[in-house]
């Protein structure tokens, strides 16, 4: 029989991790005072954040379009300068450092799709249920203007852990003479988007979207979020592979069996 003292630290640990899971949504959150103390690393618009001073449409427009016109340099110089990780046959998986105080990397992975590009950009905004296998709601908060727009969307996590979700400002553009579309996204505050659990950060997203041939796409994904709660170890073992596996599903949605198993 254990003695009182063992079950005095049973009950100690116990009610320390109820505690912890009760707490969860806050044990997941960075404390103010970091983010205070470490704001020299942070950008313009993350020191207007912490203050209480969220950055503007305007500014995060700027910076989506910025990121786009990359993403397009980029493409042309057959992205030089990223490390190619081993996936699968049907996707290219690479990763790159970014030169910043956050330690998590950007991470690309291509494929080919056999579907239109207006099909592919479609599948994307609007169809996030047929790929995204954590996916649970989401809603257009938003429309600033025809190609921008504020989107809440929510995914399950872990059975021991809340529901994540993500408010961002998206905008996208294609150009009809080269067969290209570019889909650029990144978190912002919104007093209409209500926490639904843990509160993730979409660092950097952006889709290439390019026409190679009829009904034939090349799409790649570039992506670096941060989802809060796990390590950076994780962040280069594992996200990777499950950034590609969802590039994978999105290419399956577009398979006919694929399509006869949603109907």
């Amino acid at each position: 029989m254990p003695d009182q003292r063992d079950l005095t630290e049973n009950l100690a640990a116990s009610q320390g991790l109820a505690h912890m899971v009760a707490e969860s949504s806050r044990l997941f959150q960075v404390p103010e005072y970091w983010l205070f103390q470490n704001e020299d690393s942070f950008s313009d618009e993350m020191r207007q954040s912490e203050r209480g001073q969220c950055p503007t449409q305007n500014s995060t427009q700027a910076y989506l379009h910025d990121s786009m016109q990359i993403v397009l340099t980029e493409a042309r110089d057959k992205f030089k300068g990223w490390t190619t990780c081993v996936a699968s046959e049907q996707v290219e998986l690479a990763f790159k450092k970014v030169d910043d105080a956050h330690p998590l990397r950007l991470w690309k992975a291509s494929a080919e799709i056999e579907a239109s590009q207006g099909e592919v950009l479609n599948r994307i905004l609007r169809e996030q249920n047929i790929w995204d296998k954590n996916f649970q709601q989401s809603k257009v908060i938003e429309a600033l203007d025809k190609h921008t727009e504020i989107y809440h969307y929510t995914t399950q996590s872990a059975v021991s852990q809340p529901p994540r979700d993500y408010v961002v400002q998206r905008s996208w553009q294609a150009d009809i003479h080269t067969g290209t579309c570019v889909l650029a996204a990144a978190s912002v505050e919104h007093a209409g988007a209500m926490c639904e659990g843990i509160r993730g950060e979409v660092m950097a997203c952006q889709y290439l979207i390019q026409t190679t041939g009829l009904r034939k796409t090349r799409l790649t994904h570039i992506c670096r979020t941060d989802s809060r709660g796990r390590t950076p170890e994780w962040y280069n073992k594992v996200f990777g592979h499950q950034h590609a596996a969802e590039l994978l599903r999105i290419q399956d949605s577009f398979k006919p069996e694929m399509k006869e198993t949603k109907i």
